[in-house]
């Protein structure tokens, strides 16, 4: 028994030796590295600064011109991500942000539907905001931490974003009419007195006639 202990016990002591030296290589090379840079990630993070410094400074024209042009053309970077979802995304206030912060947001969103009421891409930033400021109120924890203000204001903030939604429909509703009744009319028409089953209707139906 001591015997084999002899034998095993240098032959632990080298991979232990091993081991390390593995691990002390492994620290040499990790500080040899040097930082790379995504060039797509790059590009899409000049996007969005640029895409929030129209918002910020209110550009609206630019924005609604940039977006139009962004789903006309389906634009994609070069990992797959939709441009359009991007821009979107560029009008995010962070949740750590004060309520005053996220009233200027609000009043920003006001301004760009004032300017633009039948915009499509103002509506969608705005629903996205309220989104956004939902779950502000309502914070990332379990919903039994949850507080009753919390839940109150999130239900009122989601209603909102709804509605703006709806709102927008209706705009587009309007805006493409499939058509649109400019009156009546009625074509006169004169019938034996001897037939029978003649429905009385704005067009003529030839059938479910019989003499009587």
């Amino acid at each position: 028994m001591g015997r084999h202990f002899h034998l095993k016990f240098p032959l632990f002591l080298s991979i232990c030796a091993l081991v390390g030296c593995g691990y002390v290589e492994d620290k040499i090379a990790i500080t040899r590295l040097k930082p790379t840079k995504d060039p797509v990630l790059e590009e899409i993070y000049a996007f969005r600064v640029k895409i929030r410094q129209l918002y910020n400074s209110r550009h609206f024209g630019e924005l609604e011109t940039t977006a139009a042009e962004l789903r006309r053309t389906k634009s994609l970077f070069d990992n797959g991500s939709w441009k359009i979802a991007e821009f979107y995304d560029s009008f995010s206030c962070r949740s750590s942000e004060p309520e005053s912060m996220w009233q200027l947001h609000d009043r920003i969103h006001q301004d760009w539907i004032a300017q633009f009421p039948m915009s499509i891409t103002a509506r969608i930033a705005y629903a996205d905001f309220f989104t956004d400021y939902a779950w502000h109120a309502r914070g990332s924890g379990f919903a039994d931490k949850v507080t009753e203000e919390g839940w109150r204001l999130f239900a009122e903030r989601i209603g909102l974003a709804q509605k703006t939604l709806a709102e927008q429909i209706q705009v587009e509703a309007y805006t493409g009419i499939p058509y649109l009744p400019t009156g009546q009319f009625v074509v006169p028409t004169a019938y034996r007195k001897n037939l029978d089953g003649i429905i009385i209707a704005p067009v003529v139906f030839l059938w479910n006639v019989e003499k009587k």
